[in-house]
């Protein structure tokens, strides 16, 4: 199993990054860190490929203004190789603010 790290840097969000796929079969690896201007909300970011949503790194920040890991999510796919490259994107979701302190990552395994 071949494995390809996507992204690796820090924010903000959203960031984007192509990959290239060669398996008919792959497993994303996503995790990711922001923080909540209020206290109480769900924060986290959205995966997409190629603009369409593919799964959600999320978690409940229980105080404001600080940084939180979103839960990792594992994310099975089935892209056709023929038609790599394929646009990674994190964009983060309704109440979730992302600064250079946190830290996003994406792996591809095939």
């Amino acid at each position: 199993m071949p494995f390809t790290r996507v992204i690796s840097r820090n924010g903000p969000l959203p960031i984007v990054q192509n990959m290239t796929v060669a398996a008919a079969e792959q497993l994303l690896l996503v995790s990711g860190s922001g923080y909540a201007p209020n206290a109480n909300a769900p924060i986290g970011m959205e995966v997409l490929v190629d603009d369409a949503v593919v799964g959600r790194c999320r978690v409940l920040a229980t105080q404001a203004n600080t940084h939180v890991a979103f839960v990792p999510v594992f994310i099975p796919l089935t892209l056709a190789a023929a038609s790599s490259p394929f646009a990674v994107t994190l964009r983060p979701m309704a109440n979730t603010a992302s600064d250079n302190w946190d830290t996003f990552e994406v792996a591809l395994v095939e």
